[in-house]
């Protein structure tokens, strides 16, 4: 009887132990679909299945932040906006704005639809290999510029 007490409390005791363990391991790891911010692309593409080329600049500003997660990669420069890859083919902009002006361009064999005010571009999405693409940028470019940023995207 007293063996069947212990070889019960010894049972009990690695459930409570593997429980525990399952439940330490669960908050130390981001969740799969949860952003996470890093300092450098190196360390975001670690959370993310794929890298990401991407312009130095956008509009003058420097590369400030990186945020991945198991399916998207973003690169954010301070004032002027964000380049954003994601794994399918969805659009992935998150922009509902109602532009006054929409195009599709043909730059380096990629279909990319333009869309902006007054001839200057605020966002650019297209496809590519199974990804979604997209640049947003909070004060308008040039066709030419938005360009540049696309053809440093992959």
């Amino acid at each position: 009887m007293k063996k069947k007490i212990v070889i019960t409390i010894i049972m009990v005791a690695v459930f409570v132990a593997a429980l525990i363990a399952v439940v330490v391991i669960k908050n130390n790891t981001p969740a799969t679909g949860k952003t996470q911010s890093y300092s450098s692309m190196e360390e975001a593409e670690k959370a993310a299945p794929f890298n990401m080329d991407y312009s130095d600049r956008l509009c003058g500003y420097p590369a400030t932040d990186f945020e991945a997660n198991s399916s998207t990669i973003e690169v954010r420069y301070a004032e002027a906006g964000f380049i954003r890859k994601t794994l399918g083919v969805a659009d992935n902009s998150g922009n509902n704005i109602e532009y006054a002006e929409s195009s599709e361009q043909s730059i380096n064999g990629l279909t990319v639809t333009c869309k902006g005010n007054d001839g200057l571009v605020y966002l650019a999405v297209w496809n590519n290999n199974n990804f979604a693409y997209t640049i947003s940028v909070n004060e308008g470019v040039s066709v030419d510029e938005m360009t540049e940023y696309i053809e440093a995207t992959q």
